[in-house]
């Protein structure tokens, strides 16, 4: 039997070249106010799975855990995204898979995040056709907003506050002896919230943690190179914000507004006054309907593929029930259950079905995979570093960012 690599690597199917990637879940800002201290707090949705480009992208990498479960002693056998580890404060997620019915409200969030991921990586001869389908009202109210928002940034210090936590995470990041990506990931999101316009309460567990940083023999080195690097950073993300071109981060947006036009309609959709729908708003939201069904000759729809063992990113702590798995094989060729317990491996095997992950039994098309170990390449550090990632859909390359 195969085992998997060590350490990263990447999951490519050798028939239909598209990769496995992980797809961050947005954040919402829920902070809260008690007794005159902001309390701040961000609720994330769950990341989601797909297959897209083989661009090496950190959503492309993947580790496996080949601890054992506590309670029953077996090996876990997950395969555990690097990116939702690297980029987010959520705990490890895994690959599942299931064969009992998903709930009406989670099918339907899947089918739209996987909709719109089918819009980000479309390919860029379609991208460049349906260019002209984009209304000028778009473009302009995307122009005001990053206006307003570089206004806010700058009346409030949070350009140099952004900039200088990116200074300090690319500092920390390169050093030669860099903290663990999680210890990091937690230490900066503290930083932030003792960084903001107003005063916030810490935990004993956070204090400990700054605390530690600060003892680091490497801190002095650390801060000095993050000094050097605040400036240049902060410039950066201001020169993005005063773009009055398309930026990649308006692409991303469309597309999202078109998912949402797709599944919800056009009236929902207010962008240039949340109190009343303008006529920019409907004129942008009837040219999305109008993007969409353009889209949709191109191939580009948002039906997915219909299976009785669907795949989904969850916490690599849950329980395993019938119906459901997240124990995998590998035999150099395919990818199958590792546990017939919960689900019976002969409905496992990973299938590429029209680039949608599914189990099926073994034999047909889309089946065969290859792994091949992942080491990252530069990112960019200015304020689109994170879209440019491929978490948000590999779009950079398409208007030449």
């Amino acid at each position: 039997m195969t085992k998997f690599l060590n350490g990263n690597f990447t999951i490519i199917n050798t028939e239909t070249g598209r990769a496995v990637r992980a797809r961050l879940g947005k954040s919402v800002d829920v902070s809260d106010h008690r007794l005159g201290t902001k309390y701040l707090q961000s609720v994330t949705d769950k990341p989601t799975l797909h297959l897209g480009e083989a661009d090496n992208s950190p959503a492309t990498a993947w580790w496996h855990e080949t601890a054992n479960d506590g309670a029953e002693r077996l090996p876990f056998n997950q395969i555990v995204s690097h990116a939702v580890g690297e980029y987010q404060n959520i705990g490890n997620y895994c690959v599942w898979l299931h064969t009992d019915a998903l709930a009406e409200a989670d099918d339907a969030r899947r089918a739209r995040v996987l909709y719109e991921d089918r819009l980000d990586n479309m390919p860029k001869t379609t991208r460049d056709k349906l260019d002209a389908l984009t209304p000028p009202e778009y473009w302009a109210h995307r122009v005001k907003k990053r206006a307003r928002e570089l206004e806010t940034l700058e009346s409030r210090g949070g350009l140099y506050t952004q900039a200088r936590l990116d200074a300090e995470k690319q500092a920390w990041a390169e050093d030669e002896d860099p903290p663990l990506p999680r210890k990091l990931a937690r230490y900066l999101e503290i930083q932030r919230m003792l960084m903001g316009d107003e005063p916030c309460a810490t935990s004993q567990r956070d204090a400990k943690l700054l605390e530690e940083f600060a003892a680091e023999p490497r801190a002095a080195r650390v801060m000095a190179r993050a000094e050097k690097l605040v400036d240049p950073l902060m410039q950066s993300r201001k020169q993005a914000l005063q773009e009055s071109g398309r930026t990649l981060d308006d692409v991303v947006r469309w597309n999202d507004l078109c998912g949402f036009v797709a599944f919800e309609g056009e009236s929902g959709v207010m962008l240039t006054n949340t109190n009343y729908r303008t006529s920019e708003d409907k004129k942008i939201s009837a040219a999305a309907t109008s993007y969409i069904k353009a889209a949709a000759k191109e191939g580009i729809t948002k039906a997915g593929g219909a299976s009785s063992a669907r795949t989904a990113m969850d916490g690599s702590g849950a329980s395993r029930d019938k119906g459901s798995t997240y124990a995998w094989a590998y035999d150099g060729t395919y990818i199958y259950g590792a546990d017939s317990r919960t689900v019976p491996s002969e409905r496992t095997y990973w299938t590429d079905e029209n680039g949608y992950l599914v189990g099926r039994n073994k034999g047909g098309a889309g089946q065969k995979w290859k792994l091949a170990p992942w080491t990252p390449t530069p990112q960019p550090t200015d304020g689109l570093a994170l879209v440019r990632t491929g978490l948000l859909g590999p779009l950079g390359f398409f208007i030449n960012l």
